[in-house]
């Protein structure tokens, strides 16, 4: 779950989110300001309060106000490779970047260790394109929950 609070940035989020397949249940309010996914590819908001937080522990990872974890973590799938973040095991050259890759450094060569995220835009189009540049797959890995956690919390420090 993340905090929104900018009008603006919520409008965005939610048009993030339809666009990489999930299903938003319910309208927002204007009093909503918690974002939530769950596994069943649904997102849903809701007014929390503090003392309320500790209700979803268990099932949801509280992002506080990081949108970018949230969507790294929401992002997550079986089914396709699409916004998802990926860890180099080896270097990486893509020969193209946009509308393929994103890298966090913004170079087409990736070190062993560093991340990159898979941009296609139309499902049809998710594994042919990105996956020709890094094959074979041992290349890389998708991120994990725990390492994405992990990862966005070392940035922000």
């Amino acid at each position: 779950m993340v905090l929104v609070r900018d009008e603006q940035q919520q409008i965005k989020l939610e048009k993030w989110v339809k666009g990489i397949g999930r299903q938003i249940i319910g309208g927002k309010q204007d009093w909503s300001n918690f974002f939530l996914a769950d596994t069943d590819q649904t997102c849903f908001w809701l007014q929390l309060d503090e003392n309320d937080l500790g209700l979803f522990d268990q099932d949801f990872y509280n992002c506080d106000e990081n949108i970018e974890m949230f969507k790294a973590l929401a992002a997550m799938n079986r089914d396709n490779d699409r916004e998802q973040w990926f860890v180099a095991h080896a270097v990486i050259r893509f020969e193209r970047l946009k509308d393929t890759v994103q890298t966090e450094t913004g170079e087409r060569l990736i070190m062993a260790g560093e991340w990159f995220k898979v941009l296609i835009p139309r499902a049809s189009d998710i594994r042919a394109k990105w996956m020709a540049a890094v094959a074979p797959k041992q290349l890389c890995h998708k991120a994990t929950k725990d390492e994405i956690i992990e990862h966005f919390n070392r940035k922000k420090l």
